[in-house]
């Protein structure tokens, strides 16, 4: 190491001395943030000794703690260690319960590392010492060989990143790296930050211990919610080194805003500097794992995510449309290049189940109608008859058109004057409003803009003539109602067919759009 390293980091390492301790190096610097934490931490306490008795006997030896957490007495104006047989004594003076309760409670909190004794330089004698969450005599300040007893449960008194850099200057200062079996967070950072990058699995704290099944949106929300402090190790609102290049000062951090985790640095060329305004989870793992592709990185993150926190993502359009196509897909359905037509095959629904299907459809147009005008259940009878009327004027795509013609109905003018001049000689009024109701119910779909749209039916309410085959522009427009004509294994092997296959990128974004 250069001789510049080197006094940097010496010199980096009188900085945090001075920041995180005492003068004398003695005491942890605690922050009024973390004081306020005590409460929650003595209640935590409390849950372990499964009693509520041992924990007053617990507040009640707190009284005879010095600011080492050390059990001490006065006799003849000298400070002695409280042995075994003084803590008996008192408890039994105190609260008037024999000496087996006694012993029960001391084994019961030495099991639970909330009070424990270590021999002293006599022989003969002992000293206790108390866990901090339990009471911390100390206050603002927390006596540093605490660390070496009680390291588990300081990690969550104290900031993390402080915890950290406090781990590392005791272990030098007293000479106790062989002592303390703890990782500290840049330690654990540094190692799962490792295993991404050769994309190998790792154990996380927050990984289920039996396989859930999620959603694709559950699990993407969960990740996002927890995964850059899980599992790659770092603390929230607390100033670090940055993992993407060498960072002496602090310049990286993690903020979650909306139940969403970002991390950020402050450097300009970073990769989540200026140019990349944070970093995402997914973001993170894909630039850890050297995955350049914008259709693949989110994907694969995913995938790894998912692996590493024990979760089976369940099958969704969503999650279909958003998996990388491999050959390992399910059985393709009859869909050919270039051809227009997708086959209704195996699962596939009789007409007649699709009609009932469609007539559930047609009868929600007239309860919008009836909601907005209740006492006109005439018209609104109208209105549902209207439906049927127009699937005789359609198309093998499903669009609407005029029956001479055979040209498409063109505009919310020509709708109009389809209805006007249908048999039930609608007002203009009345068109229009039938025509919104149909598109809020999803009966009709409009493509383009009012005055240049086009029109196309739900094939829920029925598929013109294509009774065992449907058009991809329908298809792709009604999305994931289709299932009803297919059954699901057999949309979803259509889905993956139309996506591997024959879809451009504004088709599959379509798609994405009218699926759940």
């Amino acid at each position: 190491m250069a001789k510049t390293a080197v006094v940097k980091q010496r010199d980096r390492f009188i900085a945090d001395r001075k920041r995180f301790f005492t003068a004398d190096c003695n005491y942890i610097k605690i922050s009024k943030k973390d004081i306020l934490k005590k409460f929650g931490l003595m209640s935590l306490a409390t849950r372990r000794m499964n009693n509520s008795k041992y924990t007053e006997y617990l507040m009640y030896l707190a009284q005879f703690l010095n600011e080492e957490n050390k059990l001490v007495a006065m006799d003849c104006s000298k400070k002695y260690k409280l042995q075994k047989e003084d803590i008996v004594e008192r408890l039994i003076e105190g609260f008037g319960i024999s000496e087996k309760t006694v012993e029960n409670f001391l084994s019961v909190a030495k099991k639970e590392n909330l009070l424990i004794r270590e021999k002293c330089d006599r022989l003969t004698e002992y000293v206790y010492i108390m866990n901090p969450i339990a009471f911390n005599q100390g206050y603002t300040n927390l006596h540093v060989e605490l660390l070496e007893y009680f390291s588990e449960d300081i990690k969550k008194f104290i900031c993390p990143y402080q915890y950290d850099i406090c781990l590392k200057i005791f272990c030098v200062d007293y000479n106790k790296y062989k002592n303390i079996d703890c990782l500290s967070m840049i330690d654990t950072t540094r190692y799962n930050v490792e295993k991404i990058m050769n994309g190998e699995m790792f154990k996380i704290e927050g990984a289920f211990k039996e396989t859930k099944r999620l959603s694709w949106g559950k699990a993407k929300e969960l990740f996002e919610r927890r995964g850059i402090t899980e599992v790659i190790g770092l603390p929230l609102n607390t100033r670090f080194n940055c993992i993407f290049h060498q960072d002496e000062n602090e310049l990286a951090v993690v903020i979650s805003n909306a139940k969403k985790e970002r991390y950020y640095c402050k450097l300009d060329n970073c990769v989540c500097g200026a140019e990349y305004k944070g970093l995402d989870i997914f973001d993170m793992i894909a630039k850890l794992m050297g995955i350049e592709n914008e259709d693949d990185k989110f994907n694969l993150a995913m995938e790894y995510l998912s692996n590493l926190y024990n979760v089976e993502i369940e099958k969704t359009a969503t999650s279909v449309l958003n998996e990388a196509p491999s050959e390992s897909d399910p059985k393709l359905a009859s869909l050919k290049e270039n051809d227009n037509i997708i086959e209704l095959y195996n699962e596939g629904k009789p007409l007649e189940t699709i009609a009932v299907e469609g007539n559930k459809v047609k009868s929600l147009i007239k309860n919008l109608y009836l909601k907005d005008n209740p006492k006109d259940k005439e018209t609104a009878k109208i209105f549902e008859d209207l439906t049927d009327c127009l699937t005789s004027n359609m198309d093998s795509s499903n669009y609407i058109i005029h029956n001479e013609t055979k040209s498409n109905v063109v505009g919310i003018a020509g709708m109009t004057d389809l209805l006007v001049n249908s048999e039930y000689h609608l007002s203009k009024n009345l068109a229009t409003t039938y025509i919104t109701l149909a598109k809020k119910s999803n009966i009709l779909y409009q493509d383009g803009t009012a005055k240049d749209a086009k029109y196309m039916v739900n094939p829920i309410l029925v598929n013109n003539k294509l009774t065992t085959k449907l058009s991809k522009e329908t298809f792709l427009t009604f999305g994931e109602q289709t299932k009803a004509l297919f059954g699901s294994e057999a949309w979803f092997n259509n889905v993956v067919a139309y996506y591997k296959q024959n879809g451009s990128q504004e088709d599959i974004k379509r798609l994405k759009r009218t699926v759940k």
